[in-house]
């Protein structure tokens, strides 16, 4: 990811968030490329959305506001609008790839904002154009 323009799918902030001990090893280095400032990291408002949901759920206000200050003020990511650009581009991914609407917004975002890689831990992305889908438990 050195080097690169990296779309942060919005499982990869819940698992640097809130940890996932089979991955440790895996979250240290992405933590660790985000301190050196190692790459240019993109999500998209979606993410803010999705890491939300479970907290408001169980009225967490601590981990509400740990990811609003991570997502929105850390300053260690670029937060992509979701515009209407971005819906007719994620329509058409749900159209070729049969993508599930957040995940066709996700893509259509980092391809929107000219990523270059694309991290999840969803299988089932794939990658339209030049865009490289990588396992962040393998990254």
């Amino acid at each position: 990811m050195r080097g690169k323009r990296v779309y942060f799918d919005a499982m990869v902030f819940i698992y640097l968030v809130e940890g996932f001990p089979t991955l440790h090893d895996a979250l240290l280095e992405i933590r660790d490329s985000l301190l050196h400032a190692e790459a240019e990291v993109v999500t998209s408002e979606l993410t803010l959305c999705e890491t939300l949901v479970l907290p408001f759920r169980n009225n967490d206000a601590g981990l509400i506001s740990k990811y609003r200050q991570f997502i929105e003020n850390s300053g260690a990511f670029e937060v992509c609008p979701v515009n209407r650009d971005t819906l007719i581009r994620a329509s058409l991914y749900r159209a070729q790839f049969g993508f599930k609407t957040p995940d066709a917004i996700h893509v259509a975002s980092a391809i929107g904002s000219g990523c270059e890689i694309f991290l999840t831990n969803d299988a089932k992305i794939r990658s339209p154009g030049t865009l490289k889908v990588l396992d962040f438990r393998a990254a």
